[in-house]
Order: structure tokens, then C-alpha cells, then sequence
């Protein structure tokens, strides 16, 4: 656990992240991990992201993994970078800020191209954030948990 944690908190090359690079809430689960006694933490299997969410709800505020929820998850095939690309790919997608704050477009399919590349060996990549794509990715997610 703690082993996983710690790979979590390197770049792919090995080099470890500064505290800034790291997500808070990766942090907070390292600190669970490597605190709680392995009998103390619950694993539990699902067969659907429906299950899983049930299994949640039922552990609220404990130690819990989930696992094979996502083994069945559409998702998993159907939002790839192609596929997306291909879908959404004349969309323009807001990938970063420019000096003074303004947002940073392109068309998902010129994103995707560039992501392909290896983000142009840039040291700070950047990534999409997009809300106007959540409206049907959204639809397909709820799909999945009542379905």
C-alpha cells in the first residue's frame, strides 16, 4: 500500500513531485494507508459502478477499497482519447491560461494530436477542463450507475 503511494508521488521517469505537482487528496490517502492496520482495512469486490457506489455509501468514513467495479465500465473503451477525439474533436476545449489569465483553446482533435506527441516534451503539459463536455459524458456516467 504504502509502496503504491510512494510510486503515485514520482513522474513517470522516477523523479519524485514536488508538494506542489501532488494532489491533496492523494496525500490524504497515503496517510490512511500507511496508518491503518491492514485488518482494519476493508476490501470489497463489485461487479458494476452501481454495486460499488452502494458499497460506499454503507462505509461512510472508514478505510474502504473497491474492487472490479470498473472491469465491466463502458468508459473504459468508449472515452479514449480517439474515440473522444472523434466524437468531439471539432469542440474547442479550454486546455490552460494565458498570461493575464485568459483561457487557452483548441479543438479536442488538435488537443489529442498533441497528447499523442507526448505533450511536446513541455514540462508542465497542458490538460483539458471542459465543462461543456460533461453534459453527455455526464449522461453516460449516470447511465452506468442506474443501469
Amino acid at each position: 500500500q504504502v509502496q503504491a503511494c510512494q510510486q503515485q508521488h514520482q513522474h513517470p521517469g522516477g523523479r519524485s513531485m514536488s508538494p506542489a505537482e501532488r494532489r491533496p487528496w492523494a496525500d490524504a490517502l497515503c496517510e490512511t494507508l500507511s496508518t491503518t492496520p491492514p485488518d482494519a482495512l476493508l476490501v470489497r469486490r463489485a461487479s458494476s459502478v452501481k454495486e460499488a457506489t452502494k458499497v460506499l455509501r454503507t462505509q461512510l468514513g472508514k478505510p474502504l477499497i473497491v474492487a472490479g467495479a470498473l472491469e465491466k465500465w463502458e468508459a473504459l473503451s468508449e472515452w479514449t482519447l480517439d474515440k473522444l477525439a472523434a466524437r468531439f474533436g471539432a469542440s474547442h476545449v479550454r486546455v490552460g491560461l494565458r498570461p493575464g489569465g485568459q483561457p487557452e483553446t483548441m479543438p479536442l482533435s488538435d488537443f489529442a494530436a498533441y497528447a499523442r506527441s507526448g505533450a511536446g516534451g513541455e514540462l508542465e503539459p497542458r490538460y483539458v477542463f471542459e465543462p461543456q463536455l460533461r453534459a453527455p459524458l455526464t449522461d453516460e456516467y449516470d447511465k452506468s450507475v442506474s443501469g
